[in-house]
């Protein structure tokens, strides 16, 4: 094969290469997109935290990782008109039974269901030490110790817990492998924890990485006429 020749292939190899890693990064904001765009449409979701995702490195790539981004301290909290609304006045989740499992949770919109349960806005149903909290009397309240108390007095206390990690399971809800319970609780009634999404900054990440796109985009295009070009050329040279 004349040195020309081999030249060229290699060049086409060079080229095939580099397609090969602009689709990948393409990829890669695109997943970074669906995170961005996730976020804003629950900006105005109560309790819910905001997911951070970013480029893990590898020894010859990268890859796509996601996280949720812990509560460490209340954050925005607003009022509500709703008497088993609860805000969580420090870090750490309420604690729920969903399904077959445990999750956890910002959102603290509560309701007494059809069995006579505290459950919550998804169904499912929060938990004291001693599991579900049953009511059987009247005018129903939680205070601000997590206290849930009827005419008849209290019938079960609201457990918090902590974690360093969580992990989507539904809107709202979340697992971690590992939780610490809260001993000092701080609730408050009438209220809800906003969302942890900061509108401003998330949009303008979702410009960035839409600049960051098209760019890739023209660079993929260019990479792919150099290779018909390439292509061609080998074609004359039979």
């Amino acid at each position: 094969m004349p040195v020309w020749c081999w030249h060229n292939l290699q060049t086409l190899e060079g080229t095939m290469s580099s397609i090969d890693s602009i689709s990948q990064a393409m990829t890669r904001d695109m997943q970074h997109l669906a995170t961005v765009s996730h976020n804003i449409a629950n900006v105005n979701t109560p309790g819910y935290q905001q997911r951070v995702s970013f480029d893990q490195a590898l020894v010859q790539d990268a890859a796509y990782q996601e996280t949720i981004k812990p509560a460490t301290d209340s954050g925005p909290i607003r009022a509500s008109q709703r008497p088993l609304d609860l805000a969580i006045k420090t870090a750490g989740y309420f604690v729920l039974q969903y399904q077959n499992g445990v999750v956890l949770t910002r959102d603290g919109r509560f309701h007494i269901n059809a069995e006579g349960l505290l459950a919550h806005a998804s169904g499912a149903l929060p938990l004291s030490n001693d599991g579900p909290i049953r009511v059987s009397g009247t005018d129903v309240r939680v205070e601000q110790d997590g206290s849930v108390r009827d005419n008849t007095g209290i019938v079960g206390r609201i457990r918090l817990e902590t974690a360093p990690a969580l992990y989507p399971v539904a809107a709202g809800l979340y697992s971690a492998q590992a939780t610490e319970p809260v001993t000092q609780i701080q609730l408050q009634p009438q209220a809800l924890n906003a969302s942890t999404v900061n509108p401003g900054t998330e949009t303008v990440r979702m410009m960035e990485l839409s600049r960051h796109l098209q760019s890739l985009q023209k660079a993929a295009q260019t990479y792919d006429q150099m290779l018909q070009n390439g292509i061609n050329e080998l074609g004359k040279s039979k």
